[in-house]
């Protein structure tokens, strides 16, 4: 934020956005509603029929359906309000790079999204249902499985962000990069608990999604050291 604004001033102009986004939301909420059913049989593909076992079950797996249709649509918007909030206390490159950055969490966030859903959720259902007998039968209900598979993406969704992440706490001085190759074992170790906690327990699996957050780690870490390779050499150009 540029130097003239004070304490009051930010939180007036944080509260803005945040009404703007909640505003945004509701609507985006109402939008997605219409669309329901098509979202439901689209999600339902790869675990078959489910059930609902209450009278009122099935209105609220809907709306709240609705609230995760909605934050999906509103991510970008999300994303908008947040560059527009920090954009006055940056110069013209910060400005660009803060674009970009933006640009490519938006990306990263539907990408782990999908990949989530066509990769790794038809897996993780297949190792949970392996544990159905013939005197135990699965019989899920519609209102749990919404809740699994809403809170299934979104994690994938923001676990696809940590390049953008680690990327932003090294070019902001926040962490070194020497740290973070010191800390590499123990993310790695992080990883595979995220891949536990997510997964079912079936050691391929959990493999599978530890992986790509390790590979996104890794990737991260290349990114920030040619861009901090870059910034040297521009440096010494200068000099």
């Amino acid at each position: 934020m540029s130097s003239k604004f004070t304490v009051s001033n930010h939180l007036e102009e944080l509260r803005k956005r945040v009404i703007l986004i909640l505003i945004f939301y509701i609507i985006s909420v109402g939008a997605a509603y219409f669309f329901v059913d098509e979202v439901l049989s689209f999600l339902q593909r790869p675990i078959g029929r489910l059930i609902f076992i209450m009278p009122f079950e099935l209105f609220i797996t809907r709306i709240k359906l609705s609230l995760f249709m909605g934050f999906l649509l509103l991510f970008p918007f999300i994303m908008l309000q947040v560059r527009l909030y920090v954009l006055p206390a940056l110069d013209k490159q910060s400005r660009a790079l803060l674009g970009l950055l933006l640009l490519c969490s938006i990306i990263l966030f539907y990408s782990g999204i999908i990949i989530a859903y066509t990769l790794f959720l038809p897996s993780v259902l297949r190792v949970l249902l392996m544990f159905a007998t013939n005197e135990l039968v699965a019989m899920i209900t519609v209102s749990r499985y919404v809740s699994f598979i809403s809170v299934f993406l979104l994690c994938f969704g923001f676990i696809s962000l940590i390049p953008i992440g680690v990327l932003f706490v090294t070019k902001s001085g926040l962490v070194e990069m020497k740290f973070l190759k010191s800390q590499r074992k123990y993310i790695w170790l992080f990883s595979f608990i995220i891949a536990a906690i997510l997964s079912p327990p079936d050691a391929i699996t959990q493999i599978l999604v530890a992986v790509p957050v390790i590979c996104l780690f890794e990737l991260s870490i290349l990114i920030s050291g040619i861009s901090r390779y870059n910034k040297k050499i521009n440096l010494n150009s200068e000099v």
